[in-house]
C-alpha cells in the first residue's frame, strides 16, 4: 500500500512512503500509517500559522506576545526528532 499526503490547493506532495506489511493486523498499519501522516504535517502545520502570524500583522500588540511563548512550548509529535 502506498500513502501520499498532497496539499491539493497549491498542488505541493508533502509525503509519501510505501507499506510493505502483513495486512492480518491492519489497525497496526493504520496506527503506523496515521502516526507518520501526523509526524509529517504538525511541524509543516506549525511552520505555515508562523509564516501567516508574521505577515499579518497584529491589531493588539499584547496579542503578538502569545506566538513566541506558543513556539517555545515542546510539541508531543517533535519528541525524538534531531536527536
Amino acid at each position: 500500500m502506498t500513502a501520499q499526503l498532497i496539499d491539493a490547493p497549491n498542488n505541493i506532495h508533502i509525503w509519501a512512503e510505501r507499506f510493505d506489511r502483513d495486512f492480518t493486523d491492519i489497525f497496526a498499519v493504520q496506527d503506523e500509517i496515521t502516526g507518520n501522516i501526523v509526524g509529517q504535517l504538525v511541524p509543516e502545520l506549525g511552520r505555515a500559522e508562523y509564516e501567516r502570524v508574521k505577515a499579518e500583522p497584529p491589531h493588539n500588540l499584547d496579542a503578538w506576545g502569545v506566538v513566541p511563548s506558543r513556539h517555545s512550548i515542546p510539541c508531543p509529535a517533535d519528541q525524538g526528532r534531531n536527536s
